[in-house]
């Protein structure tokens, strides 16, 4: 348990071992641990280590991961489990390299363009990107969501809830074509939360689509927002501009990023 708990502060601010980028390096490490992680340790006690269990599910999940097949492995060797060797991590790597599928596609077409909006938003200041919005919104196929952070009494440093943001939008990023998010972090140092608002195709979570997307998400609160709502209006726009003055339930905004 101690050497978890150095994991666990290991990763409160990393994604993977080295860099933002899943590695070689995360495969073989994973594929070591798992059989002792997932025998070891219950279910009810991995909240203790949120952090790593992060980390796991977040490799687990991964196509590269899935490739090695390494329940098979370790279903050889249930008493002393070996992690694949350097040729079975370079087969996974070769095998996802084929262009996977895209998740949204099993879901209605929307006319909705979000590579056009993603430019506008870019290159005009809001005046112009907020109508356009709202013009080209497709609200029979395309969804607005706002999520709250559950753990706000947990978090710290502004920087490190920043951190936590970044994390989660870079393990979101095969979701980027068919999305649109603004995330946030409002209040200071030692009292912050996390909160933001995102639009994407499809009437129901995009989570649901991939497990490759669920590592983070069931930290957050999650409501569908009616996009005919004065409220909901006013959160795009405060989410969308994420203006130095932006006001959310008390706090002033202190870091903002862009998934688009």
């Amino acid at each position: 348990m101690a050497d978890l708990k150095s994991l666990d502060k290991f990763f409160e601010d990393k994604t993977f071992l080295s860099g933002d980028r899943l590695s070689v390096a995360d495969l073989a490490f994973v594929s070591s641990v798992k059989f002792v992680y997932e025998k070891g340790v219950k279910d009810q006690n991995r909240s203790d280590f949120r952090n790593f269990n992060r980390y796991y599910n977040t490799v687990i999940n991964q196509p590269e991961f899935k490739s090695l097949d390494a329940v098979q492995l370790f279903k050889k060797s249930e008493v002393a489990p070996s992690g694949p060797s350097g040729a079975d991590i370079l087969e996974a790597l070769e095998k996802a390299q084929a262009k996977p599928k895209d998740p949204f596609t099993t879901l209605p077409p929307t006319k909705f363009d979000f590579d056009d909006f993603k430019r506008r938003y870019s290159n005009n200041p809001p005046e112009d990107y907020l109508p356009y919005f709202w013009e080209k919104f497709d609200t029979e196929n395309c969804t607005i969501w706002l999520c709250d952070y559950k753990y706000n009494n947990e978090l710290g440093l502004v920087f490190m809830s920043a951190n936590l943001v970044r994390g989660a939008l870079q393990r979101l990023d095969k979701a980027r074509k068919q999305s649109f998010g603004s995330m946030a972090v409002f209040g200071e140092d030692g009292n912050n939360l996390i909160a933001g608002l995102w639009i994407w195709r499809g009437q129901d979570l995009m989570f649901n689509l991939t497990e490759d997307w669920q590592v983070d998400y069931e930290s957050y609160d999650w409501k569908k927002l009616d996009p005919k709502s004065a409220e909901t209006k006013q959160l795009v726009e405060l989410f969308f501009k994420q203006d130095d003055n932006a006001v959310y339930k008390g706090k002033k905004l202190a870091d903002g990023k862009i998934f688009k």
